[in-house]
């Protein structure tokens, strides 16, 4: 199946994306506990409470764990902030794919009659003709983009929710540090977010625009 394959593909990268971001929170927070007297760089182990930094990245691994496990249509509110029917698919020939020149709808309604505009049923009509075309290049890509940055924007927000309690309670960071690293957090959900977005309409018009062209 190609979306196991694809989120496999993308694995490292999000692995990554979690190390990063850990980076970032110790490097933030070293910084500060030694109120900026060195840089962060030239304290050396032994100037760390490495309990601390243990449930740091124990919650990091945490929230990469959970990403796995939250199921998916609360993965795409996160992303389209719909609660019901959030997929693209679900608007795909009344809005998403409207204005999109490669999709041909005279054609399409051709050959599958009047498009639905109730969003289930057009969820499952566009499905259906995403199914003939999903080893299309332009659609397979369209898609690894879309669940790469969907578990990228899951992550992000759990993230966000588990940081900044830990910055504020456990070690007690209550300035403007935890102010611009909350800042930092959810400026990176909304950028991952929107990206998400974008890649998720992209497989929707891609999928219609393979048929226009066949």
């Amino acid at each position: 199946m190609a979306e196991p394959r694809l989120k496999g593909q993308n694995a490292w990268l999000i692995r990554g994306f979690v190390a990063v971001n850990l980076f970032v929170f110790i490097f933030i927070h070293i910084g500060h506990s030694v109120r900026f007297q060195v840089s962060p760089l030239e304290l050396g182990l032994g100037n760390l409470d490495i309990g601390h930094w243990l449930i740091a990245t124990f919650i990091a691994i945490v929230s990469l764990v959970l990403t796995n496990l939250l199921p998916t249509q609360f993965k795409e509110t996160l992303v389209f902030w719909r609660k019901d029917h959030p997929l693209p698919g679900s608007r795909a020939f009344t809005k998403v794919c409207v204005g999109d020149s490669r999709v041909d709808f005279q054609l399409l309604k051709q050959r599958y009659g009047e498009f639905p505009s109730e969003p289930e049923a057009q969820n499952r009509l566009w499905y259906r003709i995403y199914k003939g075309h999903r080893e299309e290049p332009s659609v397979a890509d369209a898609l690894k983009s879309y669940l790469l940055f969907r578990d990228l924007s899951s992550i992000s927000f759990l993230l966000l929710v588990f940081f900044v309690p830990l910055s504020l309670f456990i070690f007690e960071v209550r300035t403007a540090v935890s102010v611009v690293f909350l800042l930092g957090l959810a400026v990176e959900y909304l950028v991952i977010a929107l990206n998400a977005r974008n890649s998720g309409n992209r497989l929707v018009c891609n999928a219609l625009a393979e048929v226009s062209a066949a």
